[in-house]
């Protein structure tokens, strides 16, 4: 028996935005897709377990990296650039790792051109 897959219908979710904070809760936004606006500092992401988001900046934010609860490429704090895109993650705790971004800077066309 053959199955078929059809996936022409298949849409991104919208993205959503949430204002830079303190706590910036990735898991009550509705969306697996974000657009963070403002200039707040950013010490969390939220507790919401087994999550895969894909985050777009609009502005320059600095992420405070937590090895426990936030972790970041390199380990150490980021500011992020307007049209940065970061993939996370969270595990069955909640915690949060960084596990892929796009940097607006190095966009193809750009200086360097990459992803990382």
């Amino acid at each position: 028996m053959a199955v078929r897959l059809d996936l022409s219908a298949r849409t991104a979710p919208a993205e959503v935005t949430i204002a830079s904070a303190a706590t910036c809760d990735l898991g009550a936004a509705g969306s697996d897709r974000i657009v963070i606006t403002g200039s707040n500092a950013i010490a969390s992401f939220g507790t919401a377990a087994n999550r895969r988001i894909r985050l777009r900046w609009a502005g320059s934010v600095t992420v405070t990296a937590n090895p426990a609860s936030l972790v970041l490429s390199g380990g150490a704090d980021i500011t992020t650039s307007p049209g940065d895109i970061w993939h996370v993650e969270s595990d069955a705790a909640g915690n949060w790792r960084m596990i892929g971004c796009e940097l607006a800077a190095l966009a193809p066309g750009g200086a360097d051109g990459g992803i990382f």
